[in-house]
């Protein structure tokens, strides 16, 4: 375990410290030399270095460049930096199969009881475009309301789990269900990644809309939502 939180932290550290510079491409694949432009000038204006772009183009000397030559820009090295950092992710998973099968337990149940590692694996995916990856919503993670036969005005429990233990969270609700969620209170989980809390249902909730819950972590990194279900139309 220390291993994998190792690896995903250094996979972190990348993400956000190299792909910011990596992503700024300036120029397209071909560029054409502006009037008085030199080879210093362009690969300033490009991010690139001289060297890359003679090594791009080889028929090509630095004394040849003149205004209006097209040159092939080198290519980024996002491919490679992508590919090493799924790679690392892959390595990451490969790991969690292995602490869940050492202890007996399938992945989703072992992920479920590490809510913070799950999170990150699950943040990194999607940073790297992994299909099937989304941090919308946290694996294992779930929130469920009680009693549903409620009328405006009155209070439901909230049980949560799966959540970050220990942080601060934001409970919402949404009304109808093209609305979005508004903060209505906040708690915090307990070290196993559970809440507990009581909320009312707004008085403005009419009979027979739509309601759901949800709570997320302050910066946003986790979200559980509730199953939508009608206010109570027999309540007076």
């Amino acid at each position: 375990m220390p291993q994998l939180k190792v690896k995903l932290c250094a996979l972190a550290v990348t993400l956000f410290a190299v792909s910011p510079t990596v992503a700024a491409q300036v120029c397209g694949k071909t560029e054409v030399v502006d009037e008085g432009e030199t080879l210093e000038q362009l690969v300033a204006r490009c991010e690139t270095t001289a060297g890359a772009v003679l090594s791009a183009n080889p028929s090509v000397d630095a004394g040849d460049i003149r205004a209006g030559l097209q040159l092939k820009m080198p290519e980024s090295a996002e491919g490679d930096w992508l590919s090493r950092a799924r790679q690392a992710v892959t390595e990451a998973g490969e790991r969690v199969n292995e602490a869940a099968e050492a202890a007996g337990r399938s992945v989703s149940d072992y992920l479920s009881d590490q809510p913070d590692l799950n999170r990150d694996i699950l943040e990194m995916g999607e940073r790297l475009g992994l299909p099937g990856v989304s941090t919308s919503q946290s694996r294992g993670a779930e929130l469920m309301v009680f009693p549903k036969d409620v009328g405006p005005g009155d209070k439901v429990d909230l049980n949560a789990n799966g959540l970050p233990g220990g942080v601060e969270v934001t409970i919402g609700v949404r009304i109808g269900e093209e609305a979005d969620f508004r903060t209505i209170s906040r708690a915090r989980t307990n070290e196993a990644g559970l809440l507990e809390a009581t909320v009312p249902v707004p008085e403005q909730a009419q009979k027979g809309e739509k309601i759901a819950f949800a709570v997320e972590t302050v910066d946003g990194r986790v979200r559980v939502v509730s199953e939508p279900f009608d206010v109570d139309p027999t309540t007076d």
